[in-house]
């Protein structure tokens, strides 16, 4: 079966620079070098290291879309002008990727198309010719929830594999039909050995010195972007309270704060970090091969999402790790994370306390926690490994 997956090609395959879906993609390449099921094609855009590791791969065809400084130039003057949802929207970059997936459409056949999360995407199928010519084998794959703006004429030519049922829910009120015969749910999977894996005491030492952490401190863990709906602003007042001098928060990922246009929320966030002092630190972009190193640090992690979260991958990498988890029921979450095995908080008005109280939970019975922890990295070991992952994702294609 040829098989070709159209990255949002905002962020390259492999995952070289992180995200999400790249990481994602990248799974069911490595599942599929060992399955061989599909003829697998996958565009993305380009970066050199990404286009250096794809060369191992056999069974995969990995087409690049080169960027064009020139557009990217233009992209910044018209994102520096205000909107009003605050973001960037790189409209000729994904001008310039359009132009360049309609012609190979045209130019290609396959037996399925995945198109992947990003919904400008779908964009091309208002070309009737493609649209005819690909009738009853586009697939939308979404990990979020359903843009806005997107064409709802799209949308229905597509079958939509979805990662919770949280979500399918959520996209029949959105679309104020029962879009359940076009919904397949493909729940996310990832690398939960990767996960697993030992870290050296002296290495754990080594990571702690690089990052100014010092052994008697006991670090609570946050991984995400710096954004309301992550809930960080929640955490960082949960910190205050605990009133404690024997915690850091360990704020895992680039924090975005450069000499560019900030929000409101970045800059108020900016003063909550600056009152935590050396309560807070933070480790800059961590490739993500390398994130599991800083799970095992930590003596528990607290993903406090306070939107709808479709599903929430960090979640289950936090268990996968053998780390406690603290987090809240949001969206998919709980079809995800087990409540007998780690903190599942309600979103209400006293979450920072919930949040405090989650905390000293943890800290006060450490052995009941670190039984839940290894109950919880077995489930999810079980569950969300990237065999099952790839073999719900293919199976949906047939």
């Amino acid at each position: 079966m040829k098989v070709l997956i159209v990255s949002p090609c905002d962020l390259p395959v492999p995952a070289t620079k992180g995200g999400a879906v790249s990481v994602l993609i990248q799974y069911i390449i490595e599942e599929n070098e060992k399955k061989k099921c599909m003829d697998l094609t996958v565009i993305s855009s380009y970066d050199p290291e990404a286009e250096k590791q794809a060369k191992k791969y056999l069974y995969t065809k990995l087409i690049y879309l080169q960027k064009s400084k020139r557009l990217e130039y233009f992209d910044k003057i018209i994102d520096g002008i205000p909107s009003k949802d605050g973001k960037e929207h790189q409209y000729l970059r994904k001008l310039k990727v359009l132009k360049e997936l309609r012609k190979h459409l045209k130019e290609n056949d396959y037996d399925r198309v995945v198109f992947q999360n990003s919904g400008y995407l779908l964009n091309v199928l208002k070309d009737r010719k493609i649209a005819e010519k690909y009738e009853g084998k586009l697939y939308y794959h979404l990990h979020n929830d359903i843009p806005d703006n997107i064409s709802r004429v799209a949308v229905s030519q597509c079958k939509l594999l979805l990662i919770s049922e949280y979500l399918k829910k959520h996209i029949n009120e959105v679309c104020g039909r029962d879009m359940s015969s076009q919904c397949m749910i493909v729940k996310n999977g990832f690398d939960c050995t990767h996960f697993a894996q030992e870290f050296p005491e002296k290495e754990k030492l080594a990571l702690r010195q690089k990052l100014g952490i010092t052994p008697e401190k006991k670090i609570v863990m946050f991984a995400g972007r710096i954004v309301a709906a992550k809930g960080i602003a929640e955490l960082t007042q949960a910190i205050e309270k605990l009133n404690r001098d024997d915690i850091v928060l360990m704020v895992v990922g680039a924090h975005n704060f450069g000499t560019g246009q900030t929000s409101g929320f970045q800059e108020e966030m900016k003063r909550r970090f600056k009152a935590l002092g050396e309560k807070v630190c933070f480790t800059g972009y961590v490739p993500y091969n390398e994130i599991w190193k800083y799970y095992k640090l930590a003596d528990m992690a607290v993903l406090p999402s306070i939107w709808e979260e479709p599903a929430g991958l960090t979640m289950i990498e936090a268990c996968a790790a053998g780390i406690p988890l603290i987090t809240t029921r949001s969206g998919g979450i709980p079809e995800y994370i087990k409540g007998d095995y780690s903190i599942l908080l309600s979103k209400n008005e006293d979450i920072v306390n919930d949040i405090k109280k989650a905390i000293d939970e943890v800290f006060y019975n450490p052995e009941l926690w670190k039984d839940k922890a290894k109950k919880a990295q077995k489930y999810v070991s079980e569950n969300f490994e990237t065999v099952y992952f790839y073999n719900s994702f293919y199976t949906k294609l047939m």
